[in-house]
């Protein structure tokens, strides 16, 4: 369980005059604090760390007591947890895998009642701590298997009180952050068993990893398979939400799951990094495909359907025009291609290429835009470019990214942009660019 040791204010103040320390330098150091040992200080550093950027409430909050790394890696970002948490509200949300807490503390705020349910007792304590101390004060911890929760609250059996929730009357009782979950009145006393109705949605956010800590691809690899108990998820809410890798072929999960109503593609800053799949007691056989572009300023959406892809007529081809466009990662994923050109008047460079073009700017264009500069042959850009600084992306070239810095000797960065690619005509090309 957690070493409550670590939230004393003298260690806290040590974490934060360190925090720009070299954790493994600190190893080698002693501890200071006869109950902490250096390792677990050099742990809370690094995980208070990289919530600096993912979790920034997390961050800025006195007290927080923070997983172990590889649960942060894993966890939501403040982006996508947001964007999740905006696409269902209701009474009652479950989280069948509520990890480190990201998901559960966000979706807290479009529901009355959220119950974080987590298998590792050590992260459920976790999340039994921070929660409350982050306001949400609506959110009950269990200690047990998801699944297994979900088919005994829809058998109508109590569920007894968990070794988290009776963790939390212990950390309330030592006068520690928890204290706003006892107030709350969501951790139950010892022994205390209580009856929860059905949710209204489900979470779902199965580990893509196994217990050798190797990262599995196939959703029948993840913990826990969700497949076989996809019959109970959708009879037991209204709308279930299941997160998986980007890696997943969306024509294959929307066969293998069944009852997808909605399929939500998401990257931050132009990185695909997770697919949100909505399901419901009744399924859509087309059913619509967000394309979700999450900044920090705002959400580019671009929403089609797989039928709308298939019909739709080829985008014209044109040679480089003023203005050049980079579809998004999502749009990438999702295979947006036609839709795009037609949605916004573009012409596409080549059938493969996957670079579009215009005369006019199109403002809001879901992915990156640039200004046309220059163009050259490929034989030309080692004579002027060769030792220089600047940005390369290739689209239907058959060398990569990599292989061409090491090539040119480019140092990647600097305001300029070069685009390997071929045009209509079969000829390979340099685009030279600026971003807009």
């Amino acid at each position: 369980m957690l070493n409550l040791e670590l939230l004393n204010p003298e260690v806290q103040d040590f974490i934060n005059e360190h925090l720009e320390r070299d954790p493994v330098q600190l190893l080698l150091k002693p501890s200071p604090f006869p109950q902490v040992s250096m390792q677990e200080i050099a742990e809370q550093i690094q995980g208070k760390r990289k919530c600096r950027q993912k979790l920034p409430q997390w961050y800025r909050t006195r007290g927080i007591y923070y997983p172990p790394s590889l649960a942060l890696e894993q966890c939501s970002s403040s982006l996508t947890g947001a964007y999740k948490a905006s696409l269902c509200a209701g009474d009652t949300l479950a989280d069948l895998t509520g990890g480190a807490g990201a998901d559960s503390y966000f979706f807290s705020k479009n529901f009355r009642k959220v119950i974080h349910i987590e298998l590792s007792a050590h992260l459920s304590a976790t999340a039994a701590h921070n929660l409350p101390l982050l306001g949400a004060g609506n959110i009950r911890f269990i200690c047990g298997d998801g699944m297994e929760f979900l088919r005994k609250t829809a058998q109508g059996q109590t569920q007894p009180a968990s070794q988290t929730e009776q963790a939390a009357q212990s950390l309330s009782q030592a006068g520690q952050a928890a204290q706003p979950l006892s107030q709350a009145g969501q951790a139950a006393q010892p022994g205390q068993a209580q009856q929860e109705a059905m949710p209204d949605c489900i979470y779902l956010d199965p580990s893509r990893r196994t217990r050798n800590n190797k990262k599995v691809f196939l959703p029948s690899d993840y913990e826990p398979d969700f497949i076989p108990s996809l019959d109970l998820l959708v009879s037991a809410a209204r709308q279930v939400i299941i997160k998986t890798s980007p890696l997943i072929d969306l024509r294959f999960g929307l066969k293998a799951f069944r009852f997808v109503r909605e399929l939500h593609v998401v990257a931050v800053k132009n990185e695909c990094k997770e697919i949100l799949w909505i399901l419901g007691k009744e399924p859509l056989p087309d059913p619509l495909i967000t394309c979700a572009t999450l900044r920090e300023e705002y959400t580019n959406r671009f929403d089609f359907r797989l039928s709308m892809e298939e019909n739709a007529a080829p985008a014209p081809l044109s040679n480089p025009l003023t203005y050049l466009y980079e579809p998004g990662a999502a749009l990438l994923k999702a295979g947006a291609f036609k839709t795009l050109g037609i949605h916004f008047g573009l012409a596409k460079l080549h059938a493969n290429s996957h670079l579009y073009t215009s005369e006019d700017l199109v403002e809001q264009f879901p992915g990156r835009s640039f200004r046309l500069t220059g163009r050259m042959a490929v034989r030309e850009f080692g004579q002027r470019f060769k030792g220089k600084r600047l940005h390369i992306s290739t689209r239907n070239f058959p060398e990569s990214t990599p292989a061409l810095l090491k090539k040119y000797s480019i140092t990647e960065g600097g305001t300029g942009y070069a685009f390997f690619t071929t045009l209509q005509n079969g000829k390979r090309v340099v685009l030279l660019c600026e971003k807009i």
